[in-house]
């Protein structure tokens, strides 16, 4: 068990951790050899301006995710339900209670036809097919807060409010495994998991001040705890090279990770509370965004490309394939694009 929060058996089957670990060497693999032809160059960037926005929530977004391969947009407002804009720009909305929302890589489901959200107590898989949206699966997870998707695609990641987590699996419907948290210790911060899938990160705030705490997903143990953030963390994310995380905070500080070293790497200040940050799908770019504008960062030469104004604050970020562009998902329940 894992206090009030989410609730499994103890230990993952040997099944289960035969895959972890397969995906792990496959995923570590294949990185070396990635490469990014169609990757907007910095130069570009420095160009980008605010682009067109239209209001599809019924309330203030709490999360925004997209699909690299499709280019579908998933967008979460709480208990205002949430909104899917699928790759042909057709929009499909929900009243269920949704904290967070990502895609999943589900067999038989198109690229970006298939997401998680987060709420109402429970994990729920959606399918978007033939103008309609069908909630597939219901995983009980009491307390959730935020949900992640596993890069195997057959597992998902929940993360309760007293920052206890759990892994589930998709085909299973039903909690695989769970980590207990530190009594105290709240979540203050959605979860992410690594791209290679046998670690992942939460942001918590508790009596050992606020922490983002990195877990081995096999053994569901805490590994490490990256501490230097004066304010509750509001966001965390893995590079999808694999080496860094990055981490923001309430009083605008923006920190980069070494995971090899265990480091702080970089660390600089925003202009204001930190709502959201993101990379790309390179590793290259870092965007985080405050309520007065949208920041792109190179992280290689540490050096901001753009610093885009709005006057619509973003609640959360995601880059587009290949850099195009950032999409933010606002206080006021739109979706708005920053790029080219």
């Amino acid at each position: 068990a894992a206090g009030t929060g989410a609730v499994a058996p103890a230990g993952l089957d040997a099944a289960v951790v035969d895959a972890l670990t397969k995906f792990w060497k496959t995923a570590s693999k294949g990185r070396k050899k990635r490469s990014f032809p169609k990757l907007t160059p910095a130069k570009a960037i420095g160009s980008w301006t605010a682009g067109s926005s239209a209001k599809f929530l019924g309330g203030a977004a709490t999360s925004v995710a997209v699909d690299a391969a499709s280019g579908a947009t998933l967008a979460t407002a709480g208990a205002a339900g949430l909104a899917y804009k699928g790759a042909d720009g057709s929009v499909l909305t929900a009243p269920d209670a949704a904290d967070s929302g990502v895609f999943l890589a589900l067999k038989g489901s198109a690229p970006g036809a298939a997401f998680a959200t987060a709420g109402g107590g429970a994990v729920t898989v959606w399918t978007a097919s033939g103008g309609k949206l069908a909630a597939v699966a219901k995983i009980g997870v009491p307390n959730v807060a935020s949900v992640a998707a596993h890069p195997t695609g057959a597992y998902v990641v929940a993360l309760a409010a007293d920052a206890s987590w759990c892994l589930a699996g998709v085909a299973e419907k039903a909690p695989l495994a769970a980590a207990s948290s530190t009594p105290g210790e709240t979540a203050s911060a959605a979860v992410a998991v690594h791209p290679d899938g046998l670690i992942l990160a939460t942001a918590t705030s508790g009596p050992d001040g606020n922490l983002v705490r990195v877990w081995d997903v096999k053994e569901q143990t805490p590994v490490h705890s990256f501490a230097g953030h004066g304010a509750p963390v509001t966001s965390v994310s893995f590079s999808e090279n694999g080496y860094h995380l990055a981490s923001a905070d309430a009083s605008g500080a923006v920190k980069l990770w070494d995971l090899r070293k265990l480091t702080e790497l970089k660390a600089l200040a925003a202009d204001g509370p930190v709502s959201s940050l993101a990379f790309d799908g390179s590793g290259k770019y870092l965007s985080f965004a405050t309520a007065r504008a949208v920041t792109v960062q190179d992280v290689k030469a540490w050096k901001p490309l753009a610093e885009l104004a709005t006057a619509d604050a973003p609640a959360a970020i995601a880059f587009s394939a290949d850099a195009a562009s950032v999409v933010a998902a606002t206080a006021s329940g739109a979706l708005a694009a920053f790029g080219a």
